[in-house]
């Protein structure tokens, strides 16, 4: 099948989005906020500091912190942000800008694909929701995290694979294949070589499954070739200016790393089997649902078979390092975002409608019990934690979880399946835009002392010693 076999399918028309809508809650959940908190330690600040000394210093080339050489990760995320702080200046909003638009991207990308190959008109739409409202997806993505960037270059890499596996024309199969190579380089630019054996270990295996591995193996040199050519002018430079840059970023930050866990990120392998669905929040309870609705659809349709096969593996293959954070498996939300979409559109007969039913209401009385828990914490838990020095943040948090729990609701009482769903994505996005101003107190002054150092700034000089009870980041 192509992309016009597809259209046709359709009956020959484009679905009906509000698209001036969609934007405008994209600009108000992801955009709007991000200059709300200050920045937070330690990666914030860091991934801030880098892209501040390159352009201060003027080396585009080689990554510095406080003027020392660091050499954790390549370059492309840094450049991302240096760019948007030389266009916005020195703030909060500039540092976080590229996490939120790659995210947005990384959305659009996901709807083309579900639009082009799915037919229920309403699948893409959920697709996207499910994607950008995911808790760990909407929190990376209005952070200063490199994370969003990789899971932006892996993603693009692999919608472009699966528009050239499905296209019948050579030369268009050829073009995308050399778009998935451009991607699969600056995804390496932004995170190493993860960012080739990511979407190599969601192409294998279904190649493999497709009964068109020699095809892909036959083609590869193109996008491989176009990878090598994105990455090589740095991978040169980097070398003649540091030759030591590749043994410790290989060696130690990928080899080390897999293997022993080194430094606080040692894991066991069942981590991530923990972290995804508190991380997939909110619908991990319409888990159920989507395994009802993609047995019912049955696996011979080649997305549903390509987006397993792009979640299950990257997602072993993290779970097999040594070293795990919880934004690792970031790349993962998108083929779990099809998953779900394509298992939650299928038809609603009345076991499907109990079981979203069920999970929604679920939902709703842990969104309650939670609710209740910071309540009884805020007035008689103060000897052990109060959440909120000012009761105006309380209230606001609040209203959030009220509007969730009404809007869940609203999707078990509606009676159409499309408008259940929408229902279910549009519940939390009032609580995911107040939680930018929701950080309680205790936290900011433990997680982002930059206005108390401000607030101090005068007092201190060049011979001023400064004591803290943990390393800082940057003075």
């Amino acid at each position: 099948m192509n992309i016009r076999e597809t259209e046709e399918s359709n009956g020959g028309h484009s679905v009906g989005y509000p698209p001036v809508l969609i934007i405008l809650l994209f600009f108000l959940l992801f955009v709007a906020p991000l200059g709300v908190r200050p920045i937070i330690l330690p990666d914030e600040a860091r991934y801030a500091e880098v892209p501040r000394e390159m352009i201060a210093s003027g080396d585009w080339a080689v990554p510095r912190l406080n003027g020392f050489r660091y050499f954790e990760k390549p370059v492309m995320g840094y450049w991302l942000v240096a760019a948007s702080i030389r266009l916005l200046g020195e703030n909060e909003f500039a540092v976080r800008l590229p996490s939120a638009v790659a995210t947005g991207i990384s959305a659009f990308l996901l709807f083309l694909l579900v639009q082009a190959f799915v037919k229920e008109e309403w699948t893409p739409l959920v697709a996207l929701a499910a994607f950008l409202t995911s808790a760990e997806v909407y929190w990376v993505g209005t952070f200063t995290l490199l994370d969003s960037a990789l899971s932006l270059f892996v993603t693009g890499a692999m919608v472009l694979f699966f528009f050239g596996h499905m296209e019948t024309g050579r030369k268009k199969r050829l073009l995308f294949l050399a778009g998935a190579g451009l991607c699969c380089g600056l995804a390496f630019l932004t995170k190493g070589f993860l960012g080739l054996v990511l979407p190599v270990l969601g192409v294998a295996p279904f190649a493999l499954w497709e009964k068109r591995l020699r095809r892909t193996l036959r083609d590869s040199w193109i996008p491989a070739l176009v990878a090598l050519a994105v990455c090589l002018p740095w991978a040169i430079m980097i070398h003649g200016r540091e030759p030591d840059f590749w043994r410790f970023f290989f060696w130690h930050e990928h080899i080390e790393r897999f293997l022993s866990g080194i430094s606080d990120h040692g894991q066991p392998f069942w981590f991530f089997f923990l972290v995804f669905p508190a991380a997939a929040l909110p619908w991990t309870f319409l888990f159920p649902t989507a395994v009802a609705g993609l047995r019912r659809a049955g696996f011979k349709d080649p997305l549903i078979r390509f987006a397993i096969c792009w979640l299950v593996f990257p997602f072993l293959f993290f779970s097999a390092s040594s070293g795990k954070l919880p934004t690792y498996i970031l790349p993962c939300f998108a083929p779990a975002a099809i998953l779900l979409a394509i298992g939650i559109q299928a038809p609603f007969e009345k076991r499907r409608v109990r079981l979203f039913n069920g999970g929604a209401l679920a939902l709703a009385a842990m969104i309650a019990l939670g609710g209740v828990l910071v309540v009884c914490f805020q007035f008689f838990g103060y000897e052990l934690f109060e959440p909120y020095v000012k009761p105006i943040k309380l209230s606001i948090a609040a209203a959030g979880l009220f509007m969730w729990v009404l809007l869940i609701l609203s999707s078990i009482w509606a009676k159409r399946g499309e408008k259940k769903v929408m229902l279910f994505a549009a519940a939390p996005m009032l609580f995911l835009f107040l939680s930018s101003f929701l950080l309680p107190e205790a936290t900011l002054e433990r997680k982002a002392p930059g206005g108390f150092l401000l607030r101090h700034a005068g007092k201190i000089h060049p011979d001023t010693v400064i004591v803290a009870d943990e390393p800082l980041t940057c003075v």
